[in-house]
C-alpha cells in the first residue's frame, strides 16, 4: 500500500535507507534527524507498506524538487 508518511515512520525510513545496496550513502550522518523531519513534514515522502511493515518509501525535496 502506498500512503504518505508521518512522523512514527521515521524508524522504519531510516532501516530502509541504511539497507540500500544502490546509491550507497558514503556517510550516513550527513542525513540527519532533523533532514527525515523535513521531508516527512512536507508532503514529500511517500512510504510503500507491505503487511504493516515500511518496506520502500520515495522522498522529493520541497526546496529543489530533487527526488
Amino acid at each position: 500500500m502506498l500512503r504518505k508518511a508521518v512522523p512514527s515512520d521515521l524508524l522504519a525510513l531510516k532501516a530502509v535507507r541504511s539497507s540500500v545496496v544502490e546509491n550507497i550513502l558514503s556517510d550516513p550522518t550527513k542525513v540527519t534527524d532533523d533532514d527525515y523531519d523535513l521531508y516527512v513534514a512536507n508532503p514529500g515522502v511517500a512510504v510503500w507498506e507491505e503487511n504493516g511493515e515500511v518496506v520502500g518509501f520515495s522522498a522529493a525535496d520541497p526546496r529543489n524538487g530533487n527526488i
